[in-house]
């Protein structure tokens, strides 16, 4: 059997790189919408004492969706439902881009109780209005508001 030229091509150029997944976690409390915010260790190389919503690198043999469940439960120990990707994001480090992928989710169940764990040092439920006071990594303010505003399109289209 003769291989094929695309087959050849793709065995040939596989490079392997590093890939993030991150989440925006919502939940909906009495019509006010909230956020799943936790505060980074001061210690972190990147974006020390800054705000995030989860996530972190795919694992080999994983898909997004499974890397975004595993980093949700590692990061504050609750299991999440993954709606829909709103978009791509960068993470620049000194000498190379890290490329990632950031989904809307929500609490699989809203009595979860929420643990933190080593990377962050303390989390939040913000309300949709406090999200210009705190200080977010590069590039999650913007993507909150997307979220949010992607999120209630979908929910009023399904109601």
């Amino acid at each position: 059997m003769r291989e094929r030229e695309e087959d050849k091509m793709r065995e040939e150029g596989i490079h392997k790189i590093e890939v993030h997944v991150a989440g925006i976690c919502l939940k909906n409390e009495e019509g006010r919408f909230k956020i799943l915010i936790g505060k980074r260790t001061r210690s972190r190389q990147l974006f020390p004492n800054c705000w995030e919503c989860g996530g972190g690198q795919v694992h080999r043999g994983e898909n997004f969706v499974t890397a975004l469940k595993r980093q949700m439960k590692g990061e504050f120990g609750i299991d999440v439902v993954v709606e829909c990707p709103i978009g791509v994001y960068e993470i620049k480090t000194n000498n190379t881009i890290i490329p990632g992928l950031r989904f809307i989710c929500r609490p699989k169940d809203n009595q979860q109780e929420i643990v933190v764990r080593k990377e962050l040092v303390e989390y939040k439920w913000i309300d949709e209005s406090e999200i210009d006071i705190y200080e977010f990594i590069p590039g999650l303010k913007e993507d909150l508001k997307r979220a949010l505003s992607l999120y209630k399109k979908i929910l009023n289209r399904s109601e």
